[in-house]
């Protein structure tokens, strides 16, 4: 429940402050770097999944794409900074990028499915 409810006050945050204008421009169908810029946002982010649905709900109503979304759902999910702290004190630096170049690279692809979608 306390992730739902950071959620919602992110969401209220970005609706409130960040303008739809933004949005559209940097993560809008328009903008073909869109989904690479997505998930390499997302990837530092400590995104739950409980924090990120709100959150997208908000960005897509302000012209995010559903490319970009989902690049950032994968991206912020599946990798953030206290994980890749977690990962780098068990592998080597070449593992850790190995870890984050994957993510990374999840993201654009299943970010660029959705474009190709949605």
């Amino acid at each position: 429940m306390p992730y739902v409810l950071i959620g919602a006050v992110i969401s209220a945050i970005s609706a409130s402050f960040v303008p739809d204008a933004f949005v559209e421009k940097y993560l809008g169908n328009d903008n073909p770097l869109a989904i690479l810029l997505a998930s390499v946002i997302g990837v530092p982010l400590y995104l739950r999944i409980e924090m990120a649905i709100p959150l997208l709900k908000v960005l897509i109503g302000k012209g995010m794409s559903m490319g970009a979304a989902m690049a950032l759902l994968i991206g912020g999910t599946g990798a953030s900074l206290p994980e890749i702290a977690i990962v780098s004190s068990m592998l080597k630096p070449k593992a850790v990028a190995a870890f984050v170049a994957s993510i990374v690279a999840m993201a654009i692809i299943g970010g660029y499915i959705f474009y190709v979608l949605f």
